[in-house]
């Protein structure tokens, strides 16, 4: 019996081993890793140089400041809006009368004017469409506001900028040139052009602010372009000065 009852306890051992074998083998196969799809997040397009002489930014430089209601973002220093240390949860939103420190040297509790909101009626009758608008955006962080019309002839454009650059600033820059004081609508102010800007196809005509200057830019597409880019800039300037806070 012995003789019997031996093979076939190894027969059976050795098929369970390799049904073992198998299974394990026949998972490793089929288990192969999965990835979800990757998505690509939204990219803003940046503008840089100046307005009126290419796309870009008519402040010339860069301003990292925090806007009204926003966190501040850097962990380490102190928001001396609200006295808190910087990026903590649930900080208030700057109120008036100090300076925040997280972000940049910005004026607590002063939001910057967004010219966006200019009335398509206005847009119109400077000669202008209202459908071209276009909203530029800086990198950087930049928390100023520029906004861009076409003409209806498509020969020329105009952009305001709304920025905490203070004119004094522009003046020192380096950026800027051929620099002479004007009054728009009441206002005292500064027109000039870019500094590169050899051909004189941009011009700028700036009024200060509370919390920095806005400008009204104008540039040439065309050669044949119906109006000077400086007697441009002072017309939309003048019809357009009520809006400016």
């Amino acid at each position: 019996m012995l003789g019997i009852v031996v093979p076939v306890l190894i027969v059976t051992a050795c098929t369970a081993d390799e049904q073992i074998s198998d299974t394990a083998h026949s998972s490793t196969a089929t288990a192969a890793p999965s990835s979800a799809p990757k998505t690509s997040s939204p990219t803003t397009t940046a503008v840089s140089g100046n307005l009126g002489e290419t796309q870009g930014n008519p402040g010339g430089g860069a301003d990292s400041g925090q806007t009204v209601g926003e966190q501040p973002g850097t962990p380490g220093g102190t928001d001396t809006c609200g006295a808190t240390p910087c990026g903590t949860t649930g900080d208030p939103a700057p109120a008036p009368g100090g300076t925040d420190t997280c972000g940049g040297a910005t004026e607590c509790g002063v939001a910057v004017w967004n010219p966006c909101g200019i009335s398509d009626a206005d847009i119109t009758e400077l000669g202008f469409r209202p459908d071209s608008r276009q909203t530029l955006s800086n990198s950087g962080g930049v928390t100023d506001n520029h906004c861009r019309w076409q003409s209806l002839t498509g020969k020329s454009e105009f952009t305001i900028s709304s920025t905490r650059q203070t004119l004094e600033e522009i003046q020192q820059s380096g950026d800027y040139s051929d620099f002479s004081s004007l009054s728009v609508g009441g206002r005292s102010g500064l027109q000039y052009r870019a500094a590169q800007d050899s051909n004189h196809i941009g011009c700028y005509v700036g009024l200060p602010v509370q919390n920095g200057h806005v400008a009204f830019v104008t540039r040439n597409l065309m050669p044949d372009a119906p109006e000077e880019p400086c007697a441009a800039a002072r017309r939309v300037g003048e019809a357009l000065v009520g809006y400016v806070p």
